[in-house]
This record gives structure tokens, sequence and C-alpha cells, in this order.
């Protein structure tokens, strides 16, 4: 038996919604591919835009309140014969290291658990850090001090610390930003991909329907003539 007799042990009445189903399913399957491309991307840029992002923008706000806390600390070596500035750049300072706590922690909660070492490290080196400045800090207040050259000096052990946070955001940074080229690239992949798959879904239709839409087309008109 051929195809056109084949085709003709079916009504036309039923061959027409034999058509109008293979149509409408292929069709789904196209929507379908692009739909799917189009959801993997959003639910990629919406975990960049959680995950990532909000991590670059927690370390920029803890780096500019590091910067606050070298500031007050400067501060208190410069004016350390002013007992009332050297209180006051002091609170600063108490409230910029606070800050910079608060900010290294929710850092760490925008990471996942595999990742937490490094803002563990960054804990660390400003709990040092504060533990001891905070005895220089004391000291300055008492006008403890002959000069800020020697206050500088006593200060030293606190501020390796203070370079210590700095390498580490540096690197956080790095990492960062190579977690970013990495999610971009995802993206890019996902993208290319739905577009592969449209095609082939577009092809699939083509080499379905027009075969058998001109099989049918014969199958019908052949007897009419």
């Amino acid at each position: 038996m051929n195809l056109h007799a084949l085709m003709r042990a079916f009504s036309i009445r039923l061959r027409m919604l034999g058509a109008i189903a293979v149509v409408l399913l292929l069709l789904a399957l196209l929507g379908g591919a692009g739909m799917g491309g189009m959801l993997r991307i959003h639910a990629q840029s919406q975990s960049f835009v959680e995950q990532q992002h909000a991590a670059v923008t927690v370390l920029g706000q803890l780096r500019e309140t590091l910067g606050q806390v070298r500031q007050a600390e400067k501060d208190m070596i410069i004016h350390y014969e002013r007992t009332e500035q050297v209180r006051a750049a002091h609170a600063r300072w108490e409230q910029a290291v606070d800050a910079s706590v608060q900010l290294a922690e929710r850092f760490g909660q925008t990471l996942a658990e595999d990742d937490q070492a490094a803002p563990r490290k960054l804990a660390e080196y400003l709990a040092t850090y504060r533990q001891q400045f905070s005895l220089v800090a004391r000291q300055l207040e008492a006008g403890a001090y002959d000069s800020a050259t020697v206050a500088n000096r006593m200060s030293e052990r606190a501020v390796t610390q203070m370079a210590a946070v700095a390498q580490q955001m540096q690197e956080l940074d790095k990492r960062l930003a190579q977690e970013e080229q990495a999610a971009v690239a995802e993206q890019k992949r996902t993208a290319e991909q739905t577009q592969w798959l449209f095609i082939a879904a577009v092809l699939l239709t083509l080499v379905v329907v027009v075969p058998l839409t001109l099989l049918n087309m014969q199958s019908i008109c052949r007897p009419l003539e």
C-alpha cells in the first residue's frame, strides 16, 4: 500500500483535523523552545542580580566604610594633642569599624557555603585590627604618646592587619569579576542554545508540515481530477 492509498484510507475531514493537530503540536514545540530559553535566561539573570550583584554592592559599601575607618584612625594620630578631637575621631572610628564588621557578615551571606573562607578571613583581620588599634586609641585619648610619630609607630601592627584586609578585598574583587564573567558567558551559551533549538524546531516544522500537506493535497486532488 503506497502513501496515497494510506492517506485515502482516512476521510478528508479526519485528515484536515489531523493536519490542524500536527500544526498546533509543532507550534507548541516552537513556542516551548523559545519560552524555555527565555525562562532559563531570566533565571540566570535573577541569580546574577541576587548573588553576584548583591555581593559587589556590599563589597563596595565595605570598601567605603573601611576608608572611613582609616580616615578616623589618621585623624586620631594627627590630632593627638587635642583630646576632644581625638575622642570625636575615636567615636567615628568605632562606628566605622562596627559598620565594617556588619558589612563583612552581610557579604558572607551573599555567598554560597563553599565560599565562606574568604569572608571569615576578612572578619578575622578586622577583629585583630580592632583589638590592636583600640589599645593605641585609648593611649591617644590619654595623651600617652610624645608625638604623632610615636603614635604612628605604635599603630603599625594594627595597620598591618588592615593591609591584610585590603589584600583580601582585592582578591574578592578578582573573584567576583571572574564569577561575573562566568555568569555572562553562561547567559550567552543559553541564548545560543535557545537560538539553535528554535532553528531546529522551525526546520522540523517545515520537514513535517510541507511534505504531509503536499501529500494530503495530492491524495484529494488526483481523484477529483
